[in-house]
């Protein structure tokens, strides 16, 4: 993504791009650099068949472990 930003505006140093990122992403403020600086959070929605996927191998590890200890 660097160096795409770097190709549409002419930058060949990627040193002066970041540079540049930061200078104008501190001038934006707090408010302005937040939406800039927000990690992406993704929703996870797990199917009950997979949901009982996920029990049955966690049953059966632990099951194994178990066997394992005694």
């Amino acid at each position: 993504m660097l160096l795409e930003l770097m190709a549409w505006h002419g930058i060949e140093e990627q040193a002066e791009a970041i540079q540049l990122l930061i200078l104008n992403a501190h001038a934006a403020g707090p408010a302005g650099s937040a939406p800039m600086l927000a990690t992406p959070r993704h929703e996870i929605a797990i199917t009950e068949n997979v949901a009982r996927r996920i029990y049955r191998e966690g049953a059966a590890e632990a099951d194994r472990l178990d066997r394992a200890e005694a």
